[in-house]
């Protein structure tokens, strides 16, 4: 039985088509859907470490809360489309934002490993 499923979406019409196919799994199942966008930076969180932890450069900072501000209205306009599916179960969605200095099907595989993911629903630009 599919309990968890992970959507991966980019903001692209495909990756939406992708949400869509998972959240009609979803409801069919009463799984838990997870709704992930993943940033790639080659600084990741490599940055310089001191002793309050570490630091991310101001340009970086930016470009992350940025794209965390576009994944957010993603996650939302996902919320908004389960809720005209199926209002009886608010509490199955859970989105993460991810920033990785591997590649983003590589952190796609991490994440559904380390999360126990039954089904992963992706597609790209």
């Amino acid at each position: 039985m599919v309990q968890r499923i992970l959507v991966c979406i980019d903001g692209s019409n495909s990756s939406m088509r992708a949400a869509d196919y998972a959240i009609s799994i979803t409801c069919k199942n009463n799984s838990q859907l997870i709704a992930s966008h993943v940033l790639f930076s080659e600084l990741e969180y490599a940055y310089s470490h001191h002793v309050l932890g570490f630091v991310i450069p101001t340009k970086m900072n930016s470009e992350i809360e940025d794209a965390r501000t576009k994944a957010n209205q993603w996650f939302k306009n996902l919320e908004n489309k389960i809720n005209k599916k199926d209002s009886s179960n608010k509490d199955f969605l859970k989105t993460d934002f991810l920033v990785t200095d591997k590649s983003i099907p590589h952190a796609i595989v991490k994440y559904a490993e380390d999360h126990d993911i039954d089904l992963t629903c992706w597609n790209t630009r």
